[in-house]
């Protein structure tokens, strides 16, 4: 790999951390605003200020790799400066700045596999593709679905919806849908794709 392809690759993945960064940071100012306004008063589930698995990813999975290899430039290579309490694309960015040391130790190949294999990881995770149900049943979904209804076809939370909105993969149509609910009327937002497109299907993706 030339300095040039690790350069891009690290920026991609410094990219990706700091979008899960953002999502995460979302997730917690969500959560202490339903807290503070009661709504999430008499529900069961966690109630950490944001998505426990993406953390423990980030902590226990993510962290460690990339650390691992900028205490590996500084044990061999004797660079300084590690980016300690920084968030993790900070480290990425120090792994950046010392590239072409990085090129030359022995264990270059392996830093450089691993690193692309992480990127790969966190661009999957945070970008997933729209893939239905397994039991949902073919055929064309309507232009237009209701958070409720996202979640039910692609099996996926509210949180999700929330990400892929901010990401700008759907959008809000600015248009109701009124849903009778325990009896009452209530009016949900209706999404559709940014780019225009259906919305994908079991039968289109058999």
């Amino acid at each position: 790999m030339t300095p040039d392809d690790l350069r891009l690759l690290l920026r991609r993945l410094a990219d990706h951390l700091a979008k899960l960064h953002e999502d995460l940071e979302e997730d917690s100012l969500h959560a202490a605003r339903q807290s503070q306004t009661g709504v999430r008063s008499g529900t069961t589930g966690s109630k950490l200020p944001c998505r426990a698995p993406d953390l423990d990813y980030l902590l226990t999975d993510v962290a460690p790799r990339i650390q691992g290899w900028c205490q590996n430039l500084q044990d061999t290579a004797h660079v300084t400066g590690l980016p300690a309490g920084q968030p993790l694309n900070v480290w990425v960015a120090f792994l950046s700045r010392h590239r072409l040391v990085l090129l030359d130790q022995a264990w270059a190949d392996e830093a450089v596999t691993e690193l692309g294999r992480l990127e790969e990881e966190l661009r999957t995770r945070l970008y997933p593709n729209l893939t239905p149900r397994a039991d949902m049943p073919t055929g064309v979904l309507p232009p237009r679905l209701t958070e409720t209804e996202i979640c039910q076809a692609y099996s996926v939370q509210p949180a999700t919806v929330r990400q892929w909105k901010h990401r700008q993969k759907i959008r809000d149509t600015g248009a109701t849908k009124r849903v009778l609910v325990h009896g009452e009327a209530e009016h949900h937002t209706l999404y559709e794709r940014c780019d225009g497109t259906d919305w994908p299907t079991k039968k289109e993706n058999a």
